[in-house]
């Protein structure tokens, strides 16, 4: 997933692609099961943005690499969104 979400514009749009779907994914569980949502987005910040913050983790920490790349966003968008 690093490799992919380092490359080029190609793997830099299947990197934020990849993420968005993640976060939608993320929000619309919380709501179907009724739940507040683990992380607090701010509205403005794009999922561009999202993605650096992805990548910016996998290249801190590569020791969790081997982790599902899922796993790791979420742990990441916890960490940098709490809710407050």
């Amino acid at each position: 997933m690093y490799e992919m979400c380092k490359g080029g514009s190609t793997g830099r749009a299947e990197c934020v692609l990849y993420t968005a779907g993640l976060a939608q994914g993320i929000a619309i569980q919380a709501i179907a099961n009724k739940q507040t949502p683990s992380y607090c987005k701010p509205d403005k910040v794009t999922y561009g943005q999202v993605a650096d913050i992805f990548i910016k983790a996998l290249h801190d920490e590569p020791a969790l690499r081997h982790l599902p790349a899922a796993v790791i966003f979420y742990g990441t968008m916890v960490k940098v969104f709490p809710c407050e």
